[in-house]
């Protein structure tokens, strides 16, 4: 019981810090605690402390990407908690490890590439014809800095993949496979998000939302194919 009240005060005490610096609204805090808590009881600690890291190395990416432009990122909402955790939670509540690392190395990978390569001193090119320079924020917009912050999103949860490899790991799945499957998930998951942006979102036949949750999805069923089948 005492465990469970432990789980609880950390998860509020993060959600305070959301709400108190609008980094999330009511409803999105809501609907991460429950994120945080059921993953938390029913798999560990260490799944938590995963889906931690990408809410934390998110945030730090989107205040960067703030400061550096001087103007205010609009705080999370619920749509944007369902879009990006949804995958993750359901992998935690089915077990489904690698489903797990990999939506969330989507996730953070996307995030990444979004706030810091908006940033980037060159201007971003479309995906679909490199050739095209689009402005700035473009869905399907992409360059060698937010290239480059995408895959530090996927090595930042490959990294944790190792550290906690016992937790997310009951067969005999060679570390560097996993790794290289996170990190895969991550960078492939990005793309998605890319090509669904100027392919579908721009047409207005998918919505931010669902092109979010296409990318998290793409990056769980990449990373359990790599370390499923190589193995």
């Amino acid at each position: 019981m005492r465990d469970k009240m432990i789980e609880f005060i950390i998860i509020a005490m993060i959600g305070i810090v959301l709400l108190s610096t609008k980094s999330f609204d009511f409803t999105s805090v809501i609907l991460s605690t429950i994120y945080g808590l059921v993953i938390w009881r029913l798999k560990g600690v260490e799944w938590f402390l995963v889906l931690l890291a990408f809410l934390v190395t998110s945030l730090y990416a989107t205040y960067y990407g703030y400061n550096r432009e001087t103007k205010r990122h609009e705080h999370r909402g619920a749509d944007n908690v369902l879009s990006n955790g949804f995958v993750a939670f359901m992998s935690a509540v089915f077990g489904y490890p690698y489903f797990y690392l990999g939506s969330i190395s989507a996730a953070l990978s996307d995030t990444m590439a979004s706030e810091i390569g908006k940033l980037s001193k060159e201007p971003p090119v479309l995906i679909t014809n490199p050739q095209q320079i689009v402005e700035a924020g473009s869905n399907g917009g992409v360059t060698k800095t937010g290239t480059v912050a995408s895959i530090a999103g996927g090595l930042i949860i490959g990294a944790l993949s190792l550290i906690f490899y016992t937790s997310f790991v009951s067969n005999p799945v060679p570390p560097h496979i996993l790794f290289f499957g996170v990190v895969a998930g991550g960078v492939f998951g990005s793309v998605v998000d890319s090509l669904c942006g100027v392919l579908f979102e721009n047409r207005k036949l998918m919505t931010n939302g669902s092109v979010n949750f296409t990318a998290t999805l793409a990056g769980g069923i990449i990373t359990t194919l790599i370390v499923t089948m190589i193995v």
